[in-house]
């Protein structure tokens, strides 16, 4: 099931963000959040029962570190608009297809977890908590890289406002 949320939210952010969209931190960092904490609430009262064997935690640790660096290559490939106020940012061709890079190294470490030992429910259940902290860690950096861009401390960059 947690697939295919994560599908379908992964599908429709990545449609709507092919528009330009201003750059606030509501519309950065609200929906990773919520998906983040969706897919570790249900990790906490279903998966309290997994064993803390070297498979799961190896799985774990190995799934984390992916989800972060792959949000930071995505957020290399995002394009903001540096003209306008409050700054405007969309998805290029190469994000696009680095979420795709993105689901299928998630299909490999699942394959690959399931094949040495790791539990099931930990294979399937951590997608949700994996795509908020991938899509929180690629929002975070494109805010920081933003900043650092317009030259000034970013106050006047980016706007609170939704």
């Amino acid at each position: 099931m947690q697939y295919a949320v994560g599908l379908v939210v992964v599908v429709l952010l990545v449609l709507r963000r092919l528009r330009p969209a201003p750059l606030t931190y509501s519309r950065l960092l609200i929906l990773p959040i919520v998906v983040a904490v969706m897919g570790t609430v249900g990790l906490m009262i279903f998966g309290g029962s997994v064993a803390a064997t070297l498979p799961n935690v190896l799985f774990v640790v190995i799934d984390v570190g992916l989800s972060a660096g792959l949000g930071v290559v995505r957020a290399w490939t995002v394009r903001v608009d540096g003209g306008s106020r409050p700054r405007r940012y969309r998805y290029t061709l190469l994000t696009v297809v680095l979420w795709g890079v993105s689901i299928l190294v998630r299909i490999v470490v699942g394959v690959i977890g399931r094949l040495a030992g790791t539990a099931d429910f930990l294979v399937g259940g951590t997608v949700l908590a994996m795509l908020g902290l991938s899509l929180l860690v690629q929002n975070c950096l494109i805010l920081v890289l933003q900043r650092r861009l317009s030259g000034d401390d970013g106050r006047r960059a980016v706007s609170a406002a939704a």
